[in-house]
């Protein structure tokens, strides 16, 4: 069996790329797929194919020593050859349950890591973790990519970068309904977890500060956080700017596809990402998008005219995008949107990111990719 671990499968990007490269894995693998949550089973669990077991160990603190021996009866049990881990406090924990096991089954690191510019250092600890139990480490952006072999020291034969992709079937059944809106405001959507490096409250200063924005623009913030300390700062920002016409703090939502297929447009605000599947859920869904300069598919998006990019990260500068955004005809972003949906199904599907995983398996299964 390939093991796929992550803490929990709740909303958000690294934990949507698990679900969707599983399914995607399936007709490639030649053995049997499994997912493991370490903590909780989360949301997204229910979208795990069924011919993907799902093991959840529910441990209650980092080093539980009941939940590290329940990995490892699981991991011999059920004769797992590749564990295939999704975030860095996974990989920790993965690597002391299977800490001296003889014949452990080969482990792939999958850095789905967004806060690099602002937390670019690698812990002593990390280092020796990766340099010591990691076969392979995977990497969803450039900048990421380069990090690994600079601050951990990784050859380019360990480490590999491959591009997020999403399932452009679940795209391609939407049922827009854009335009035509009789004189009422453009509808944005920024589906991203309430945290502080998302940056929404240089996006709420930059449609307060706008007259042509609080005018014109609708912001719809989706995810969830709404009630913990972040939320309730982003939610009195709202109401001390006067924007609560303009902004609506929509929480958490498993009807993301039919928010997507009313938008106008989508936007990426944050301080850091590395590969963001929301930029490419947007593009999916024909969505242009306006983004801050971070990750590694603003700059292939700006390029084939898909998405209006920021100066910077501040709310001057987001605010200078989003009207140029909004001052576009809706046949203008239209055409965006349809450049954005072509580059996806070339560039960022998950079939293409399946199919390089797949052979770097095979690679680690002959031996030639460790």
């Amino acid at each position: 069996m390939i093991l796929h671990v992550i803490d929990a499968l709740n909303r958000g990007g690294a934990e949507r790329v698990l679900v969707d490269l599983v399914t995607a894995l399936l007709p490639l693998a030649n053995e049997a797929m499994g997912a493991c949550t370490t903590r909780a089973p989360g949301e997204l669990s229910g979208e795990l194919p069924a011919a993907v077991r799902h093991f959840s160990i529910t441990r209650q603190e980092r080093w539980d020593f009941r939940a590290l021996r329940h990995f490892r009866r699981l991991v011999r049990a059920e004769q797992v050859t590749l564990v295939h881990v999704h975030s860095r406090s996974t990989l920790a924990f993965v690597a002391a349950a299977l800490a001296g096991r003889p014949g452990r089954p080969r482990i792939v690191m999958h850095d789905h890591f967004g806060r690099l510019a602002l937390e670019p250092h690698a812990s002593r600890a990390y280092r020796w973790i990766v340099g010591r139990y990691v076969d392979h480490y995977i990497t969803v952006s450039e900048e990421l990519h380069q990090w690994a072999m600079t601050r951990l020291g990784l050859p380019p034969s360990r480490c590999t970068m491959i591009n997020n992709g999403v399932p452009m079937a679940r795209f391609q059944r939407l049922h827009t309904h854009r335009g035509n809106r009789h004189g009422t405001k453009l509808r944005a959507l920024f589906v991203a977890n309430l945290r502080p490096e998302k940056n929404h409250l240089a996006l709420v200063r930059a449609i307060a500060m706008s007259p042509v924005l609080r005018r014109t623009l609708h912001v719809q913030l989706v995810g969830s956080g709404a009630a913990g300390v972040h939320g309730e700062e982003v939610a009195a920002l709202i109401q001390r700017l006067g924007v609560r016409d303009n902004i609506a703090l929509h929480g958490a939502s498993d009807r993301v596809d039919e928010l997507l297929a009313a938008a106008d447009f989508g936007i990426v605000a944050s301080r850091s990402e590395a590969g963001p599947v929301v930029a490419i859920e947007y593009m999916a869904a024909g969505l242009p998008y306006v983004s801050t300069p971070v990750g590694n598919i603003f700059a292939t998006a700006r390029a084939h005219e898909c998405c209006i990019v920021s100066e910077g990260r501040r709310a001057e500068d987001l605010s200078a995008a989003l009207e140029r955004m909004c001052a576009l005809s809706d046949t203008e972003r239209t055409g965006m949107g349809a450049r954005a949906r072509v580059l996806v199904a070339e560039r960022f599907s998950v079939e293409q990111q399946a199919s390089t995983v797949a052979s770097l398996y095979t690679a680690l299964r002959h031996g030639a990719a460790a």
